[in-house]
C-alpha cells in the first residue's frame, strides 16, 4: 500500500491506472472467492444469487484490469449512481424505523433520549 501512494504522487494517469488496477484485482479475487464459497457450500441461503454475485464481480474486474482507463470512466458513473441510489435507501430505510419504533412504543409516550455525560471513572 505503500508503495502504491508513493507511485500515485507520480502523475494523474499513474494515479487512474493504479485505481482501477487495484479495484479490478480485488473484485476480481472477491469474485472468485463468493463464487468458490457458494458453490462448495450446498447449504448457503441464496446460493444462486451468491455465485452469480461472485462470477459478475469476477468478469467486472477483469474487465477493469484488461481496460483501466476507460472503464474507471464508467466506474466514475456507476458510483455515483450506485451512492445516490444508496443514499435514498438509507432515508426511506430511516422513515421505516422510525414508523416501527412508534409501533412498538405505546401511545402518548416517547422513547426516552440518551444524555451524554463524561465518564468520570468507576464508583
Amino acid at each position: 500500500l505503500v508503495l502504491l501512494g508513493v507511485l500515485c504522487f507520480r502523475g494523474a494517469a499513474e494515479s487512474i491506472l493504479l485505481l482501477a488496477l487495484w479495484i479490478g484485482f480485488g473484485w476480481l479475487l472477491r469474485g472468485m472467492l463468493i463464487a468458490a464459497s457458494a458453490a462448495s457450500a450446498p447449504a448457503m441461503p441464496a446460493r444462486g444469487w451468491q455465485i452469480f454475485l461472485g462470477i459478475t464481480m469476477l468478469l467486472a474486474g477483469i474487465v477493469l484490469i484488461i481496460f483501466p482507463f476507460a472503464s474507471i470512466a464508467v466506474l466514475t458513473e456507476v458510483t455515483g449512481i450506485m451512492l445516490v441510489v444508496l443514499g435514498l435507501t438509507e432515508v426511506v430505510h430511516g422513515f421505516q424505523l422510525r414508523h416501527q419504533l412508534r409501533k412498538l412504543t405505546p401511545a402518548g409516550q416517547t422513547v426516552p433520549r440518551h444524555t451524554w455525560r463524561p465518564h468520570l471513572g468507576h464508583p
